[in-house]
This record gives structure tokens, sequence and C-alpha cells, in this order.
């Protein structure tokens, strides 16, 4: 009975770390990263590289100079890996709640904020 407790001890803190991770990459995604992919255009023989996102179910459309396409898909490419990784986490805590049971969760929490 005494791993049962530690394996449950151990899945809660692993729940919070993951809602704290989640917030934390979300904010950064929000504020750090470029959303949309690069298209590339050939006009008269030439590359040109532009970021495109939608904006209100509009497509936006914003030249990158040669200098920075780099720079902007490696930002993407980013954003993306932060997003598979907050996906991941979801997964997790679902599998923890299904595991643990959410009143489980909530009493844990609530114990947690009164400490």
């Amino acid at each position: 009975m005494q791993q049962l407790s530690m394996i449950k001890a151990e899945l809660l803190d692993q729940y919070v770390r993951f809602r704290h991770s989640i917030d934390v990459y979300n904010d950064k995604i929000q504020n750090e990263y470029l959303k949309g992919y690069v298209s590339k255009k050939v006009i008269r023989n030439r590359d040109y590289h532009y970021l495109q996102w939608r904006e209100n179910g509009k497509l936006v459309s914003k030249y990158i100079k040669p200098e920075h396409v780099t720079t902007v898909k490696n930002n993407i490419n980013e954003r993306k890996r932060l997003e598979r990784i907050v996906k991941e986490m979801r997964g997790s805590i679902k599998e923890i709640e299904s595991f643990l049971g959410k009143r489980e969760i909530n009493k844990y929490l609530s114990e947690e904020v009164i400490s």
C-alpha cells in the first residue's frame, strides 16, 4: 500500500509540473514565436520568401528578406516543436486524470494551495 501512495504522490507532482510547463510553453509560443509557414514564390527566375498565416480567416503574407529566411524557418520549427510537447503533456495529463480521478487531483491541488 505504501508503494501505491508513493506512485500516487509522484503522479500528482507530475500533473502539477505538466500544468505549469504547459502554461510556460503556451506563453512562449504566443509571445516569442512566429505563427504560420514560409512559402516560396519564383518571380522572373528569382526566389521570394513570404511568411504566411491566417488572421480572421484571411491569408496574410509578409515578405522575408533573403538573409532572414533561415532564422524565420528555425523560429517556426521551434514553435511547432513546443506545440508538439504541449500536446504530449496534455495527453499525459488526461492519462493521470483517468488513473487518479479528477476528485483526487482536485483534493490534492486544494491541499497544495492551502499549505
